[in-house]
């Protein structure tokens, strides 16, 4: 498990952004 708080905000923004663009907004449940 990565220690999230340890990721920067830039890399954080572009690993949702990939997420995001992988997988529909409908199966992101949070």
């Amino acid at each position: 498990m990565y220690d999230y708080s340890t990721i920067p905000q830039r890399e954080y923004h572009y690993f949702s952004t990939i997420m995001h663009f992988l997988y529909p907004k409908k199966m992101l449940t949070k």
